[in-house]
């Protein structure tokens, strides 16, 4: 049975486009079994700082939405682990401007000499409600999309997304 698990999990890791760290992608939180091991925020959390290993000058952050009833939890927790996000100001008054704004990125220096090494960046990723995302008429740009546990949102257009459901947090940071 576990060899059989085993060869699910490599042909679902096969199949699953990552997101192209230049391409804008939108990572859709559905009802996600939370393990012990690794809740919703740890998640995102663990994704973004993948997503960031070894990046270069011109990575574009990772748009999460997240549900009603996580989205404070998972802000708190980006907070703590000093990850810097953009949410468009959503509790106050939400601006798509200021969501879609892009980041300030400084480039490594050695020397006189500038690399494509990212050094620094304003934020990370774009975080958002459920609630948020469906008071909004369009999406920016042409994104990948990666719907985890929930159905396919009527701003996705094309065919530039992948559904994975059925699988718990920790399974789904494997594919990461």
């Amino acid at each position: 049975m576990k060899t059989t698990f085993k060869k699910i999990n490599r042909l679902l890791k096969d199949r699953f486009n990552k997101p192209i760290k230049n391409q804008q992608t939108f990572i859709i939180l559905g009802d996600i079994k939370e393990t012990t091991s690794t809740s919703i925020s740890s998640l995102v959390y663990q994704i973004i700082t993948k997503h960031y290993h070894r990046a270069i000058y011109d990575i574009k952050p990772l748009n999460f939405v997240i549900p009603n009833n996580k989205i404070e939890e998972v802000k708190k927790h980006l907070i703590r682990e000093e990850s810097l996000f953009n949410d468009g100001f959503e509790m106050i008054e939400f601006s798509e401007k200021l969501f879609y704004s892009s980041p300030v990125i400084n480039r490594k220096k050695s020397g006189k000499r500038v690399s494509s090494s990212l050094s620094i960046s304003s934020f990370y990723s774009r975080i958002l409600s459920k609630s948020t995302l469906d008071t909004l008429t369009e999406i920016d740009g042409s994104p990948m999309w990666i719907l985890l546990e929930t159905e396919k949102h009527i701003l996705i257009q094309d065919g530039n997304y992948q559904i994975i459901n059925g699988l718990n947090t920790d399974q789904i940071l494997k594919l990461f």
